[in-house]
């Protein structure tokens, strides 16, 4: 079964993301939202290629 790119890079870049958040301070909210942001692109992702 052939590698799904698009779905690796989108997980590193949500685990990426959340590091980062982690390292940087910031409003509570604005993290959230980058936090949320980033891993409704993976999800939406997966969710596109494992569709019911």
């Amino acid at each position: 079964m052939p590698k799904n790119y698009l779905l690796i890079y989108s997980e590193q870049l949500a685990t990426e993301i959340e590091l980062l958040c982690q390292s940087i301070k910031a409003p509570s909210n604005t993290l959230f939202q980058i936090r949320k942001s980033s891993s409704s692109i993976y999800a939406n992702i997966r969710e596109a290629q494992y569709a019911h």
